[in-house]
């Protein structure tokens, strides 16, 4: 208004940028999920789930391709992008330690012309390809120990791998091919949905929180904790520890204020 009339020269406003909604520079910070005991068995008979027919070389298969090895990470914690990144050979059965030292990240693919989406659908030339690196979030390589449960998954994941012709990778498709992580997390989605689990859309990652979760509850230290999923003890501590704590907060809560209650 004042430029219009000549009062000013300069708009001082012009270049001036405004600022967010203050709750959306302040969101609350999304609750960390996690699967109980309940959840867990149902998760683990549904990813477990064997074919009506007869469809892996003569015998029944997964219902899941990589439903066994998805159920083997409820006690192992690892990252998407490292448990895609696992091979056999990683898997030290006999001395009951996997070897964590890669990631598979899924990246642009600079074959990819998006101006001609149509022609690349032709070709079959990807957006994204999965590329293998050396090392981890954290840098250090890490050692991840092969629990019971989690061996005796894997061992039958291993067991249907070898029928198929599948003895590189811990996580392919039927046909060969490296699992993607939306892969993974879209199976996660499918099989809590057909699980009836309470948690819901919680994707893969909800398999490191409940195995970090279980290890806390059991007494496991913090920094052993931090060892295992290959995490900053601090990140540990504000991430998974600090939820477990809240819960049992309210829990306990809910038991005293249902003890003064039955006094009136």
């Amino acid at each position: 208004m004042g430029c219009k009339k000549k009062i000013v020269e300069i708009n001082p406003t012009e270049n001036m940028v405004f600022l967010k909604a203050k709750s959306e520079i302040f969101k609350k910070r999304k609750e960390v999920e996690w699967l109980d005991n309940d959840d867990i068995k149902k998760i683990i008979s549904e990813a477990t789930k064997l074919t009506k027919y007869d469809n892996y070389k003569g015998c029944k298969g997964p219902f899941y391709p990589q439903g066994f090895a998805i159920a083997a990470n409820i006690f192992l914690g690892m990252r998407v992008s490292e448990f895609i990144a696992l091979k056999w050979k990683d898997v030290d059965f006999s001395n009951e330690i996997i070897n964590v030292d890669k990631q598979l990240k899924s990246m642009d693919n600079p074959e990819y012309d998006s101006k001609r989406k149509d022609e690349m659908k032709l070709k079959g030339i990807p957006q994204k390809i999965l590329v293998e690196q050396e090392g981890l979030k954290y840098g250090a390589k890490r050692d991840v120990a092969l629990n019971q449960k989690a061996k005796e998954l894997l061992t039958k994941a291993k067991e249907y791998a070898i029928k198929c012709g599948l003895e590189d990778y811990v996580c392919q498709t039927r046909e060969g091919k490296n699992c993607c992580p939306e892969s993974l997390r879209g199976a996660m989605k499918t099989i809590e949905k057909y699980a009836g689990t309470k948690c819901q859309s919680a994707g893969f990652h909800v398999l490191r929180h409940t195995c970090a979760t279980m290890m806390y509850t059991v007494g496991i230290s913090i920094e052993d904790i931090a060892d295992t999923l290959g995490d900053d003890i601090k990140v540990v501590e504000s991430t998974y520890i600090h939820s477990e704590k809240k819960r049992g907060v309210l829990a306990r809560n809910n038991r005293i204020n249902e003890k003064l209650n039955d006094l009136f």
